[in-house]
């Protein structure tokens, strides 16, 4: 019984991990309380929204604190273009907000960029 207890507190113990995020953008610079309005009133009337919450992601990975891949930015935007049709239009990215995520494993670590953000189109 002894044997089976050491062997799960092994176990939980190669599971545990951390992470750790932080967020560039619309609230980046603005407090504790600070939100993301998702809001076009800004925009006027000249703007129809296409898209809202669009996604782009890219992740890396970390061995020892050796880094084999790392996340690119370029790469997660190139995803959100990707996931939305805005060829052919007069189309922007409004509202976008950059997250930078670490989860951290014993001997590994996935770092992820994630960028999200609404898609706009000008009428006139």
């Amino acid at each position: 019984m002894k044997k089976y207890g050491i062997m799960m507190a092994m176990v939980m113990f190669l599971m545990a991990g951390c992470s750790s995020n932080s967020v560039r953008g619309a609230s980046a610079g603005m407090g504790e309380n600070s939100h993301i309005s998702h809001s076009t009133e800004s925009l006027g009337n000249n703007f129809k929204v296409i898209a809202s919450g669009v996604v782009g992601e890219s992740k890396g990975f970390r061995f020892l604190g050796i880094e084999f891949s790392s996340p690119s930015v370029i790469e997660a935007s190139r995803q959100l273009r990707n996931n939305v049709d805005m060829v052919g239009k007069s189309a922007v990215l409004y509202n976008t907000v950059e997250e930078y995520n670490d989860k951290f494993f014993l001997l590994f670590s996935i770092p992820t960029i994630t960028i999200i953000s609404d898609v706009v189109e000008y009428t006139d």
